[in-house]
């Protein structure tokens, strides 16, 4: 039994190399896929691996680091999101998005840069501007001839020559990554006074699913060369 500051009782001693003090007060930041190791590299003998978890969501594209999370005055959550490029959300590529030929052409005429071959996008603006010409004459004939079924419009359509129903971009998938190739292709929903187009691209599809699950892979190996064994959860 000893005494310390005039009260008598038992304490326990630590013996061995003080944990480095830390502010009690919580930190709470949210930035790219990368702000959990990057937040960690600069920190790592800050922090105790068996008092943190990183929990992998790929639903959400996001990691989250909690830290000293069994002391509510100074745990920090660090979160990295994996955002999708801007200018790839703008081509609307599978959705549901239907473009008209005169909204479309606007369009593309603005983004020769984000074509793999550029000679391709001159080709492409042309071909839309004939086979605008062809549909309209098409859907003219159509209407002359009321009687028609819209199966009929339809098959007269796919007829109808003249688009470039498939290109290639070479743009970003995920915002602050590099650009990636893949291949465009036209669809076409017939009405009975116009046609419109919508883009879809199954190369793109996969493209992002493999990209994703290998961005996140790299992003968890950075705790391992860090040698910071945390708990990883995966919820996705």
């Amino acid at each position: 039994e000893i005494n310390i500051n005039g009260q008598p009782g038992e304490y326990r001693i630590l013996i061995g190399e003080a944990k480095n003090p830390k502010d009690p007060f919580n930190i709470n930041i949210t930035g790219m896929l990368s702000a959990p190791a990057d937040w960690l590299t600069k920190k790592v003998n800050e922090y105790d691996s068996q008092s943190a978890h990183l929990i992998v969501d790929k639903d959400a594209n996001s990691l989250t680091l909690t830290l000293d999370e069994f002391d509510p005055m100074s745990r920090d959550i660090i979160v990295g999101k994996l955002s999708d490029d801007v200018e790839l959300a703008k081509w609307q590529i599978n959705t549901s998005k239907r473009w008209n030929v005169p909204e479309l052409l606007q369009f593309v005429r603005e983004r020769k840069y984000f074509f793999a071959d550029q000679a391709e996008h001159g080709k492409l603006i042309l071909s839309l501007q004939r086979w605008s010409v062809n549909i309209n004459r098409a859907i003219q004939k159509y209407n002359d001839n009321s009687g028609n079924s819209l199966d009929k419009l339809e098959t007269t359509i796919s007829e109808v020559d003249g688009l470039v129903k498939t290109f290639k971009l070479k743009i970003p998938i995920f915002k602050g990554y590099a650009k990636q190739t893949f291949s465009v292709e036209f669809g076409l929903d017939p009405k009975s006074s116009q046609v419109d187009l919508y883009m879809f691209s199954d190369e793109l599809f996969s493209l992002k699913k493999d990209l994703l699950d290998s961005i996140f892979d790299q992003e968890i190996a950075k705790f391992k060369a860090l040698k910071f064994d945390c708990s990883v959860v995966n919820i996705s």
